[in-house]
């Protein structure tokens, strides 16, 4: 099993059914992209990275639908007003900044985060929500950001696909309200 191949099974209910852009940040080969390509309402996809990996060209140059590619980071792109803005294994507070850009923009994301460090804590809700003294410290940074959308006129929800796929298994989904 392939940990696009879960994402994209776990959050396909969420993709937009009018006309949108794609935008995937950490985008690694753009293999999650092809997995999007035939999507009808898919209009054009953007991916974003700080390096090209390998297997990327292959896989872009597969894609039927209009694509961009940039190299320069998440810092450097704002996502259009009709985006689903997604990251699968988006590292430390790059989780952070992918929800920030999607909140700026008032678009639907959905990302998978990995590399938890202990001094991650750029996105805090304002209510001060005590947790289980049993949730882990995954549970507790990914409950902090989806409380942090949820304040922000978001309903939003954790998913999870299957631990063998990968063990950063939890998918974070916005959706504005």
């Amino acid at each position: 099993m392939n940990r696009h191949t879960e994402f994209y099974k776990a959050i396909k209910d969420i993709i937009p059914t009018l006309p949108f852009t794609l935008v995937d940040y950490c985008c690694g080969d753009a293999s999650l992209g092809a997995l999007f390509d035939s999507h009808p309402s898919i209009q054009r996809m953007f991916f974003v990275d700080v390096r090209k990996t390998r297997g990327l060209e292959a896989n872009l140059s597969r894609l039927t639908k209009p694509f961009e590619f940039s190299i320069e980071g998440i810092a450097s792109h704002n996502p259009d007003a009709d985006a689903l803005v997604v990251g699968v294994h988006a590292c430390g507070t790059l989780t952070d900044r992918l929800i920030e850009k999607a909140i700026s923009t008032r678009n639907p994301f959905a990302v998978m985060p990995c590399c938890y460090r202990n001094g991650m804590n750029s996105l805090r809700p304002s209510s001060n929500h005590r947790l289980p003294v049993s949730y882990s410290h995954k549970d507790y940074r990914d409950s902090l950001r989806l409380e942090y959308a949820k304040e922000r006129g978001y309903y939003s929800e954790m998913r999870l696909i299957d631990r063998k796929v990968t063990p950063m298994n939890h998918i974070l989904v916005g959706i504005p309200i």
